[in-house]
């Protein structure tokens, strides 16, 4: 779980795709993503 008051969605988003990248890299499981819905994050 991860999230960020300083850096911008794009920012924290893609770094959590990067973790998840890095612990899965044949993405052999299934990746589960929730948002919290603001505006911001539904583009």
């Amino acid at each position: 779980m991860t999230g960020s008051v300083i850096h911008p969605p794009e920012h924290t988003i893609a770094a959590a795709f990067d973790q998840a990248q890095a612990r899965d890299r044949d993405h052999v499981r299934t990746w589960v993503v929730l948002v919290d819905g603001a505006a911001t994050n539904s583009t």
